[in-house]
């Protein structure tokens, strides 16, 4: 039911009005009628009708003048004019301050009608704009957080489509030309039962609550996976700004950080920060270079950058990962040997353990490896695959974190297998596809999303 009033100084205009409308329109409710446009203001405050029609010439107040009032403190009024001929001046000026039409005196039935059910249409039309606009508000909060872990996830990983960072980054409608990471941790290193997991669940948790509250205050920033102990933050910055300012303006955040988290938490921070890039493909490199930082945090308790650090510090950068591994087994996977892909997975992680003592470093390469992993398995197949990474979280041993992982890994590589093997019956679905859609511009990623496989792995 849309809420009406009629404002006309003339007691048989408004009456004419009146009757007409209740007559024409089961869905209007006529709510008031005004004298003059002093009056209109004080009804209008009062009952906040959806339509008002307005006559231009009355006493006190008159139309012109109270319509532009209402409209400037209520801008979703919607009001018709009610005017002579000779008075098309007056109109232009009402409808420049915000009117959505005029209704000619003496009054026609069949023009009320037109305009009152185009002022409907016009309330019809912004409440689904309105609804729909919610909607997209409502959906964009939402997928935000995921995109820009996402974003920040393939940043730190340095396994990624530029096409698709990029869609990431216009996405989330950021300008980024350059940035660095910054790694915050507030764990403990070794970890002694379930007892010991717990606190220190609590404790990341209470520190990731604490970050996203007063860091984003501090510095533009976007937030990834925390990886095993440490809170991943991505820094955009103005590169166009000297080195030496944003590296000083870097150690400053990081001390304020373990500050604030120490004042309301009363919890021990470490920070590491890694260098300033320019290229999204060198973002890897800062990651890197925090961790490293971080490690060296970890031992002095305090902000560390990676500038700071001397050779003996760095050695272990860019660590031991075996980077061309990586980069075999996730081409022998996307290339659909997955017995390849196995072989060279076992090779790394082999690697991994090996060379790593610490059962935490262990941890933050496995989560790496298996984040990138579950990416490019879930591009190939159109599925996603869980992880239960919580299990990883609570072993404590070297023999433990191994076995996990060896089944993790190998368990995934054989999902990715079992959804592609079927070729037969992929090839008919393709086929039964073009034949339903034989007159619609077909492409290869229509048909991929059709049979649920990625493009690339369907071409193949």
């Amino acid at each position: 039911m849309y809420r009406l009033m009629i404002v006309d100084d003339e007691h048989l205009s408004r009456y004419a009005l009146r009757t007409l409308l209740q007559k024409k329109f089961s869905n209007i409710e006529i709510v008031a009628e005004a004298e003059n446009g002093r009056q209109a203001l004080e009804l209008n405050a009062k009952l906040k009708p959806d339509i008002i029609i307005m006559d231009i010439k009355m006493p006190v107040l008159n139309g012109i003048e109270a319509s532009e009032m209402i409209i400037h403190e209520y801008p979703n009024t919607n009001i018709l004019i009610l005017t002579a001929y000779d008075n098309f001046d007056y109109v232009k000026r009402a409808l420049d301050i915000g009117a959505l039409g005029y209704i000619l005196k003496p009054i026609k039935e069949a023009e009320v009608v037109e305009k009152i059910n185009k002022v409907i249409n016009h309330i019809v039309e912004k409440e689904n704009k309105n609804d729909f606009m919610d909607l997209v508000e409502y959906k964009l909060k939402i997928v935000k957080p995921f995109i820009e872990d996402e974003l920040i996830t393939s940043f730190a990983a340095g396994n990624f489509e530029k096409e698709k960072v990029q869609s990431y980054i216009n996405f989330l409608q950021e300008d980024i030309k350059g940035g660095y990471f910054l790694l915050v941790s507030a764990g403990q290193d070794d970890l002694n039962g379930i007892n010991d997991y717990l606190r220190n669940r609590i404790v990341k948790e209470k520190t990731m609550s604490i970050l996203k509250r007063h860091l984003p205050l501090m510095k533009k920033c976007m937030f990834g996976k925390m990886q095993s102990n440490s809170i991943v933050v991505f820094i955009p910055v103005d590169i166009k700004h000297p080195a030496d300012e944003i590296i000083k303006e870097a150690i400053m955040i990081g001390d304020e950080i373990r500050r604030k988290i120490k004042l309301i938490g009363n919890i021990e921070s470490y920070v590491g920060i890694g260098s300033i890039y320019s290229d999204i493909g060198c973002f890897r490199k800062s990651f890197c270079e925090a961790k490293t930082a971080l490690r060296k945090a970890l031992v002095n308790r305090q902000t560390v950058h990676f500038a700071q650090l001397g050779s003996s510090d760095t050695e272990v950068n860019p660590w031991h990962y075996p980077k061309d591994l990586e980069n075999k087994a996730l081409e022998q996977l996307k290339a659909g040997n997955t017995d390849n892909a196995r072989k060279y997975s076992e090779e790394l992680l082999g690697y991994i353990f090996e060379r790593n003592e610490k059962p935490e470093r262990i941890k933050e390469y496995i989560f790496e490896y298996i984040t990138i992993l579950k990416r490019a398995i879930s591009e190939l197949t159109m599925c996603q695959y869980p992880c239960k990474y919580s299990e990883l979280e609570k072993l404590t041993s070297h023999k433990e974190i191994e076995v996990w992982t060896k089944c993790n890994v190998l368990e995934l590589i054989e999902q990715a297998e079992k959804n592609c093997s079927n070729k037969d019956d992929v090839i008919n679905r393709v086929i039964n596809c073009i034949n339903n859609e034989f007159n619609k511009n077909i492409t290869l990623d229509l048909v991929a999303a059709e049979v649920g496989l990625s493009p690339q792995y369907l071409s193949k």
